[in-house]
């Protein structure tokens, strides 16, 4: 009764939306994106598990149009495990097939950035096996199709991280705990450790059938090439104790020199949400490093382009590439798996640590949608791209009542002209 209501209202209500002709929205934004929504909670305060209201109706009808609108096949959505089991089992129940029905996979997502010490591996572990038992003995349409985690373990609360830093045999003197990400020997510790998680997260999921992915944020790939390939260079040298920033390098067995841990991520799970947030596509910037090389903008007085939305994602779909190329020509042992690679922008609001520059919070909607319409226009290029990447539900639902100044007959106009101009810059 639940998944006929839902439907009959859909037909109804999908021809509504923000814009009054949403194929102009929808050949903007492409199809095959993803969206992540982490307040299901609130989604399914009306929904009780018999019988639900029309309020728990109008949720999901929303979610379906929001969706729809802008070309969304994926949903990453947040899941509470208590014990080993799901919150909530019954109202994922119902609405995993209202929405395989429509069209959309659903993925639970979780994540913790303490979840990246050996020591608290056990919580995703129990993420994912409450996701597995869910699935157990269920036809497609009312399984969860994969699990993604969000663990970024530079977010990690500081005085966490300097206990456990000094719990290692460290010694850390700063006087600002803060600055605890500088130590370059607990950062190798930290993203190896994540990486041995993610490996055997990857293993068991893909032999039960579920695709796996991450989110990383677009700097993990912006390694110091000139260091990197230094093989002499060790973690405890002391003019790598302090170095800037959060290079998420990882020196895997086997490899000469340290590899970035996105790299490592997109050789090992079946997706990735690159989290490329900037609010426009090409950025010029005095401090922002062209990392491919090493590169900074001191070295091109003339300026070079260095980021933006198209050159934070080029980097992962690049080597994505690479490995889809070893994969299909069997090069690499017959576990590995072809990479799919979405480029998440951001919809939050300015706020502390969400600065102006990465994110369309306080630019328009329309801004958003002609961004992501040249930035596709890049990324089509590329056979490893499956997608935009939306964060998140609640805040691109409240980014949609912000037109701006430009109508939409000019945006659709400005979205083909870039459309037939793709590649023109050098990328």
């Amino acid at each position: 009764m639940f998944e006929r209501v839902i439907l009959a209202v859909v037909i109804l209500t999908t021809t509504q939306g923000a814009w009054s002709n949403t194929s102009s929205a929808r050949d903007a934004v492409g199809v095959g994106n993803a969206m992540w929504v982490w307040n299901t909670k609130a989604l399914f305060e009306s929904c009780r598990t018999k019988n639900p209201p029309v309020a728990c109706v109008d949720a999901v009808n929303e979610l379906l149009s929001v969706s729809r609108e802008h070309g969304v096949h994926e949903l990453w959505m947040y899941v509470e495990v208590r014990g080993n089991r799901l919150v909530r089992r019954q109202n994922w129940e119902y609405l995993i097939p209202v929405l395989y029905d429509a069209g959309i996979d659903v993925h639970a997502l979780a994540g913790d950035p303490t979840w990246a010490l050996k020591s608290n591996h056990r919580a995703p572990q129990r993420v994912l096996s409450a996701v597995i038992a869910f699935n157990d003995s269920k036809e497609q349409r009312r399984r969860f199709a994969g699990i993604k985690f969000d663990i970024e373990p530079h977010t990690m609360d500081a005085d966490y991280a300097v206990r456990d830093l000094r719990r290692r045999g460290y010694e850390y003197t700063d006087d600002d705990a803060a600055q605890w990400d500088r130590h370059v020997g607990y950062r190798i510790d930290v993203f190896d450790e994540m990486i041995e998680l993610y490996t055997d997260l990857a293993a068991r999921a893909q032999r039960e059938g579920l695709l796996i992915g991450a989110d990383v944020p677009f700097w993990w790939d912006m390694v110091d090439w000139r260091r990197a390939f230094d093989e002499n260079r060790q973690p405890d040298d002391p003019e790598n104790v302090v170095t800037p920033g959060f290079n998420a390098e990882v020196r895997p067995k086997g490899r000469k020199i340290p590899i970035p841990a996105t790299y490592l991520l997109i050789e090992s799970l079946d997706s990735i949400g690159v989290m490329a947030y900037r609010d426009t596509v090409y950025e010029q910037a005095e401090l922002v490093a062209w990392s491919r090389w090493g590169r900074t903008n001191s070295d091109n007085p003339q300026g070079a382009v260095v980021g933006g939305i198209v050159p934070h994602g080029t980097r992962p779909l690049h080597y994505a590439e690479i490995h889809n190329r070893k994969v299909s020509r069997g090069d690499l042992d017959n576990t590995r798996r072809a990479a799919r690679i979405f480029i998440g922008v951001e919809t939050r609001p300015v706020g502390p640590g969400v600065p102006s520059q990465a994110t369309f919070g306080d630019d328009s909607y329309n801004d958003l949608l002609l961004a992501i319409c040249r930035a596709r226009a890049e990324f089509q290029y590329y056979d490893s791209f499956e997608g935009m990447a939306f964060h998140s539900y609640d805040h691109l639902k409240k980014l949609r009542e912000k037109p701006g100044l430009l109508s939409e007959s000019d945006a659709a106009r400005r979205c083909t002209v870039w459309a037939r101009h793709a590649g023109s810059v050098d990328r």
